[in-house]
């Protein structure tokens, strides 16, 4: 079979956004996400107004496509679900078999704040939450919208269809001549292998995040994360996890001195649009050709399925005070940090959400634009990938190495990264940035990798 090694006709004119010098991002099939908020019961007056203003404002991270639909809240207070739709909701869990065991653990740490904390209950279970959010979803046919929004669904009919592979190709094939793509995008499916090759790959990886948020004392905190400590791996990685590690080994007596103030606390749920190569035939032989679409957007063969879900926190202010310019913008800055923080760990726990990033060498060096904010830490293990396309426009990964984070090389992305500003709240950090880094720094042979090499982190 013949293969094409694309790793220098993918490649992205833009810089990445806070590089400092012309590195080029390698262009890939990115995974979709689509962003939603659910009101928590817990976060009111004007700690919600500017966590709700900061969410409304955060982008879409750079390593997805903006997939976002209208609608941005949730609101699943008035939905009931059955026993059996509790039940369906935890059978297709992602969270495997520790879930229970876990929730078990953190429902412990509720107590021992006095169950004072209901912006803490998502993450002790929360199998109720799922099903209403499938429920809601099912109800409103959103996963028909996103599929309207890859085939660019219009009123008026073009070419003979109410459907095209604009975007498909537009995110799909970069690497496909102008000739190519005018060609393709109006072509029906079925009758272009590298267009249907290129649906096939992006469509089932379109996600949708549902994140709810509270502002927390630091001894919710310290109690959730004193919980997770008694599970395996409960808490694994980054901040949390090290500070994880304190509560099992002196306490949470002992945090009260590492986390103090008050946190913005996000939980977050990860679907994914079920699409299968039957399903895409089954929509393009029903619908490309018909005139009346109208029964599709409320058609029930489309549906999201439930991944899984996880939590993170970040400081934000030391007293309970909205007032000051100071504490707006601490306060925004953790809900974009908290946000940042849930993603990265669904990257890390579900491998059909991981991204990607360009790997860059200079000279012996090795380097990539990515760090605290995707959840990078120090003697993370990285695979070195190259990219590669056959002629029917299949892309496949080949790995042809692996790189490990240099010790305290880590590169401080996070929003705000080296700005103080007066009474913010404190909590454990890493200790693996250099503040005077633009990028994070790998161990490894720079001799063995091409410039543009993709990585993606392993477990």
């Amino acid at each position: 079979m013949k293969r094409l090694t694309i790793i220098a006709c993918f490649m992205l004119g833009a810089l990445a956004a806070s590089a400092q010098d012309n590195a080029q991002e390698t262009a890939y099939r990115r995974s979709s996400l689509y962003t939603m908020m659910m009101p928590d019961p817990a976060l009111a007056g004007e700690a919600k107004a500017i966590v709700e203003g900061t969410f409304d404002t955060i982008p879409i991270p750079d390593k997805y496509n903006d997939h976002n639909l209208d609608v941005r809240t949730v609101d699943i207070s008035g939905i009931t679900v059955t026993e059996a739709d509790i039940a369906a909701a935890v059978e297709s869990s992602g969270d495997g078999g520790g879930k229970k065991k876990a929730g078990k653990a953190l429902g412990k740490g509720l107590k021992a704040v006095g169950g004072s904390s209901a912006s803490a209950a998502p993450a002790a279970g929360g199998d109720e939450t799922v099903a209403k959010l499938l429920k809601y979803f099912n109800d409103n046919h959103v996963a028909n919208q996103l599929i309207a929004k890859w085939y660019g669904m219009s009123d008026q009919m073009q070419d003979g269809s109410h459907f095209n592979y604009w975007l498909i190709a537009d995110r799909g094939l970069q690497s496909a001549s102008q000739e190519e793509l005018a060609a393709a995008k109006n072509v029906r499916g079925g009758q272009n292998k590298i267009m249907d090759n290129a649906a096939a790959d992006l469509i089932p990886r379109t996600f949708v995040m549902v994140s709810s948020y509270s502002y927390v004392p630091a001894e919710d905190i310290i109690a959730l994360v004193s919980a997770a400590a008694q599970t395996a791996g409960g808490m694994a990685g980054g901040k949390a996890g090290a500070i994880a590690s304190t509560a099992a080994n002196v306490g949470g007596a002992a945090l009260a001195s590492v986390l103090k103030g008050y946190f913005v606390k996000t939980t977050s749920y990860l679907f994914q649009l079920e699409w299968t190569p039957e399903i895409q035939s089954e929509f393009e032989t029903t619908w490309w050709d018909k005139e009346d679409i109208s029964g599709f957007l409320t058609s029930d063969s489309y549906r999201l399925k439930y991944v899984g879900k996880t939590w993170d926190f970040a400081p934000a202010t030391m007293q309970l005070s909205f007032n000051s310019d100071a504490s707006q913008r601490l306060i925004s800055r953790a809900t974009v940090r908290a946000t940042d923080g849930a993603i990265a760990k669904l990257q890390k726990k579900y491998d059909q959400f991981k991204t990607l990033a360009t790997l860059h060498t200079d000279g012996d060096g090795l380097y990539a634009y990515i760090g605290k904010k995707e959840g990078v830490g120090s003697g993370d293990k990285y695979a070195v990938l190259e990219q590669v396309m056959d002629k029917d426009g299949k892309v496949t990964f080949d790995k042809v190495g692996t790189i490990k984070v240099s010790k305290g090389k880590v590169w401080d992305n996070r929003a705000g990264a080296g700005e103080t500003i007066e009474g913010a709240a404190t909590g454990q950090e890493d200790g693996d940035t250099d503040p005077t880094l633009t990028s994070t720094r790998f161990d490894g042979k720079a001799s063995k990798f091409m410039d543009g090499m993709l990585l993606r982190q392993e477990k």
